[in-house]
């Protein structure tokens, strides 16, 4: 594996993935192959413990919808102002929910790349976070 390595650009790889667009890609199967090949090199890449930890986790990603928290964290970070930034406080606020529970909940929600954590205890929606908040796009993910 080394020897493939020494062959690839890996800094460059890297800068050219992370500026890839939905739009950048007209076609759909370049598109669905840009997509699946980072998700085996990172399978490929991980270590046995990166391994156990993505599956144990795995189930969390669907598990933390079922908290009683209103609105739900996609919602409370993406209302109609979807480039701003929000504190964990101004979300507690806004959901009455318990200030920890809900900063360990947006934590565990930036890992999987539901939303961005900008700061310390600062949070903004992404791509994903606009989508959850789509009610058709929703009704398929809550377990309420």
């Amino acid at each position: 594996m080394a020897s493939m390595t020494a062959d690839i650009e890996v800094p460059s790889l890297i800068r050219q993935l992370k500026t890839l667009k939905l739009g950048d890609i007209k076609d759909e199967a370049t598109r669905k192959s840009l997509l699946e090949a980072p998700q085996d090199a990172a399978v490929a890449l991980e270590t046995p413990k990166e391994s156990i930890q993505r599956i144990a986790t795995c189930l969390l990603s669907n598990v933390q919808h079922t908290f009683t928290i209103e609105p739900a964290p996609p919602d409370i970070v993406t209302p109609t102002r979807y480039d701003s930034v929000f504190t964990t406080t101004e979300l507690v606020e806004k959901s009455k929910a318990d200030q920890v529970l809900l900063g360990r909940l947006l934590r565990y929600l930036s890992s999987v790349r539901m939303v961005n954590e900008v700061g310390e205890d600062q949070w903004a929606a992404n791509d994903v976070t606009k989508t959850l908040s789509v009610p058709g796009f929703k009704a398929g993910i809550y377990l309420k």
